[in-house]
């Protein structure tokens, strides 16, 4: 968008590099189900609505 100011999206990347290292990290270990913190709510796309 172009409201979104240079350090809004360094921001946003920043964080994003989070939560991906950590679901890699998850795929690796094979332990995604007890890093959810709950049962899995869906598990497969459909529309929801």
């Amino acid at each position: 968008m172009l409201s979104h100011e240079p350090r809004h999206v360094d921001v946003y990347l920043a964080a994003l590099d989070e939560v991906m290292r950590e679901i890699a990290q998850a795929i690796a270990a094979e332990d995604v189900r007890t890093r959810i913190g709950g049962p899995v709510k869906h598990t497969h796309f459909a529309r929801l609505t």
